[in-house]
């Protein structure tokens, strides 16, 4: 809250950085995460302000900075920026739909609903996942990460809408993009084989029950599934000596000429896929299993927070 702006409730994203650029700058990512973890603390009030740009605003134009990657926090002005992406939008959904479950402000989880509805017939679909964008270069650009993030959001609303034709083709929508997303495995695009942490911890972040749901899974397959994604995970991105992880892999670092970094979020994303899934392990008898993800988790949230 002590980062919202006390007029519009845009939080600033980076309030310590020292680059000037950034100074009374809200990406619409940062404003729904923000909303989420404060509604989920109980602070109803905040969350909702830091949602009510978004509520009033109108769905993205074919020319307009409607959900505009980035805003200035005192007069709402797209700012840095200038696009239209999905991902943003997605969370954006989905903020609005998890504010609304918890208030029973049923207008919030209208726009969040008509913001997927808006994705379904004006973003560019192909074999049943969709473009980053409606517009410009990115209208041709497939993103794993954007998608699983659309696949979450489509879960959801089929959770708070009733029985009906919208509901239908939501859910229709959410079978084409898992099944987009089974064939790009861990591809960080269409076309794009460059390993990112992001494709492997939203691949676990949405939750063992909806590869159970959406996919051709039971359990024991689930859980080898999840056994070989996380090793695989652990070995590309963990970096050595620390509990720490990187955004690339060891090769693709080399190959533009960095040392490895620790990526703090992607971090913190880990530690969350692998505390959903001990519980899961857990109810599967695999208690061993639940326990090492649990002290991962643990391990790479402290050291997360020696940064904080």
């Amino acid at each position: 809250q002590s980062v919202q702006h006390p007029a519009t409730g845009l939080p600033t994203s980076f309030s310590r950085s020292v680059d000037p650029a950034l100074n009374n700058v809200s990406f619409t990512y940062d404003a729904a995460v923000t909303a989420i973890v404060l509604g989920h603390s109980g602070a109803f009030p905040a969350a909702k302000k830091a949602l009510g740009t978004y509520l009033r605003m109108p769905l993205p134009s074919r020319g307009g900075f409607e959900f505009n990657t980035a805003y200035n926090t005192a007069d709402r002005t797209p700012t840095l920026e200038y696009r239209v992406h999905g991902g943003p939008i997605f969370w954006m959904a989905i903020a609005l739909m998890r504010y609304s479950q918890a208030s029973h402000e049923e207008a919030f989880g209208e726009k969040g609903v008509a913001i997927l509805e808006w994705s379904r017939t004006h973003l560019p679909h192909k074999d049943g996942g969709v473009a980053m964008s409606h517009r410009d270069f990115w209208a041709s650009v497939m993103s794993v990460e954007n998608n699983w993030i659309y696949y979450a959001a489509l879960r959801l609303a089929a959770q708070v809408l009733p029985d009906g034709q919208v509901r239908e083709a939501l859910v229709r929508e959410r079978q084409g993009v898992y099944g987009w997303l089974q064939v790009q495995q861990t591809n960080r695009g269409l076309g794009d084989g460059i390993g990112a942490l992001d494709v492997y911890t939203h691949a676990l972040l949405v939750g063992p029950e909806a590869h159970l749901e959406d996919g051709a899974w039971d359990a024991a397959g689930l859980a080898a599934w999840a056994k070989r994604h996380i090793d695989a995970l652990d070995e590309r991105f963990q970096i050595p000596g620390s509990a720490l992880y990187d955004y690339t892999d060891a090769v693709e670092s080399a190959r533009i000429g960095r040392a490895r970094l620790a990526w703090l979020e992607g971090t913190e994303q880990v530690s969350v896929a692998y505390r959903t899934w001990a519980r899961w392990f857990e109810r599967q008898g695999d208690r061993a299993f639940a326990k090492t993800l649990r002290m991962k988790a643990a391990i790479s949230h402290a050291q997360v927070m020696e940064y904080s």
